[in-house]
């Protein structure tokens, strides 16, 4: 009998949402704009920030479209996270 490895316990790296908006300004010229809602039904809670970059709502995409564990993206750092998570 065999037992398995123990899985890897990875912690993510924090990231700041205003640094890496000066780094995308100065690499490519451009700065990062908030995403454009076209439905009212897709407005974010303006309480939910990215869990990785802190980036506030307005670069959050709501990536699944649907009413309940909702899936966001974020616009920034391109972070997949679950707000309940």
């Amino acid at each position: 009998m065999t037992v398995d490895e123990l899985p890897k316990v990875v912690t993510s790296e924090k990231l700041d949402y205003k640094l890496l908006m000066q780094e995308h300004l100065t690499k490519n010229g451009k700065a990062i704009k908030p995403v454009k809602r076209r439905n009212e039904s897709q407005t974010i809670d303006p309480a939910i920030h990215c869990s990785c970059c802190q980036a506030p709502s307005d670069y959050l995409y709501l990536n699944n479209g649907r009413a309940q564990d909702n899936q966001y993206q974020c616009k920034i750092c391109h972070n997949l996270f679950n707000y309940k998570n």
